[in-house]
Formats: structure tokens, C-alpha cells, sequence
């Protein structure tokens, strides 16, 4: 992976995570999120498919606090753009052990979800994320697998409606009021303008410096 790469992830499953980026649109512009922290968005080319960097990249001392105690952060829906606030908002997941060490077995695992917002403009800087939470769910029990991926704005009731399926069997819908979730990412808001971790970016076509214009793909 391009970050782990540039900053030497320490563990495996850092180096190894490559997948669930989340794409949203700007402007008319297609873009993709690589990572929360350090922040890093892609400015999508819908003809050639290649992803260039949006500089500076940036990083949050708060936010890097919040995320080494949650763990390693997945994708999940795609953000969607608040007027009324003037951000973007969008739900990713962690994945919470139940005993310490166990990192295979769904049985001892828990699915938990956060809400989190970032600027509109780029470089798309994260400003909060809520606390991890379990998405309503329609099974008898609170089930140990719940996987969010769709999210969109009803701008006439001012809710968000997500979408997600529960241990890869139930498809859920879930409404929530915009304002509650505003304040929920807000509230754990950086107090100060994120600091600039590389705002120039050399990419290398070939030789030993760099792998190419393929570079970074992942499975998905």
C-alpha cells in the first residue's frame, strides 16, 4: 500500500489493508478515500482510472489519538455532502475483540460503526468522529456482523438513511436525524488546523524508485 510505503506501517495488517477506499463526488469531480489518518484523498481520472494524491496530506493529532484506540479502521459507506453544515459525513467501521489476542473468530468479535465528517474542499481535512456504536438491527440479538455501505441525505425530513446488512445475511435500513449526527462527529472536532505531514509528492515510473503507473491497485 502507497502509506504504508511512504511511512513504514508497523504492523502487518497495516501494511496488508488495501481495500474499501470510499469514493464521493465534489464538484462535479469523482474522488476516493485512502485514509483517515494520515488523511489522504485521491482525485479520480474517470477516463484513465488513475488516483492522484491530493496534497498537502495531512494528519490530526486528535483524530491519531481516537484511531490507535479504536484500532485498525475499514471502509464503509460512501460520504455525502451536508449542506445546512456545510460538511461531509459518512459511517466507517472497527472491528472490537471481545478477548484480547483473538483476531480470527467472529465469535469474539464485534462490528462497531462511527460517524465521522470532513471539510468540503480539498484536501477533504477530517474535523471529528463520534463514538463507535451498534447500527439498529432487525435480529433477536445484537448481531457480532454489521457491515455498512450505503448513505444518502433526505433533504426534505433531514435524516440520513444508511444502509448495511447484518452478518451477511439481513439487509437493514436505519434512519438517522442529521443534526444528531452532526453534533456527535463535531464533538470530538480538532480545536486547531490539521499540520501538513507532505505537500510535495515525486512519483516514480519504473526503476528501482517506484513500481509504475499501477502502483498501489488493490483488490478492491
Amino acid at each position: 500500500p502507497w502509506l504504508a510505503r511512504q511511512f513504514g506501517a508497523a504492523r502487518r495488517d497495516e501494511r496488508a489493508r488495501e481495500k474499501n477506499w470510499s469514493p464521493f463526488v465534489w464538484q462535479g469531480g469523482l474522488y476516493a478515500e485512502y485514509s483517515l489518518e494520515p488523511r489522504l484523498v485521491l482525485s479520480i481520472n474517470v477516463d484513465t482510472g488513475v488516483g492522484t494524491p491530493l496534497l498537502p496530506l495531512t494528519t490530526s493529532g486528535a483524530m491519531r489519538t481516537w484511531l490507535h484506540k479504536l484500532g485498525p479502521v475499514s471502509g464503509g459507506t460512501s460520504a455525502v455532502y451536508v449542506p445546512s453544515h456545510g460538511v461531509y459525513i459518512a459511517l466507517a467501521h472497527v472491528k472490537l475483540w471481545k478477548k484480547k489476542g483473538a483476531i480470527t473468530s467472529a465469535s469474539t468479535m464485534m462490528y462497531k460503526h462511527f460517524w465521522y465528517g470532513f471539510e468540503a474542499r480539498p484536501p477533504f481535512r477530517v474535523l471529528g468522529a463520534s463514538t463507535p456504536f451498534t447500527l439498529p438491527t432487525q435480529l433477536d440479538a445484537p448481531p457480532s456482523i454489521q457491515f455498512a455501505t450505503g448513505l444518502v441525505l433526505l433533504s426534505h425530513s433531514r435524516e440520513l438513511v444508511a444502509s448495511y446488512g447484518e452478518m451477511d445475511c439481513v439487509a437493514t435500513l436505519a434512519t438517522f436525524p442529521v443534526e444528531s449526527v452532526v453534533q456527535s462527529v463535531l464533538a470530538r472536532k480538532e480545536g486547531r488546523a490539521a499540520m501538513p505531514l507532505l505537500s510535495v509528492l515525486v512519483l516514480l515510473r519504473g526503476g528501482r524508485g517506484g513500481r509504475g503507473r499501477g502502483d498501489g491497485d488493490g483488490d478492491g
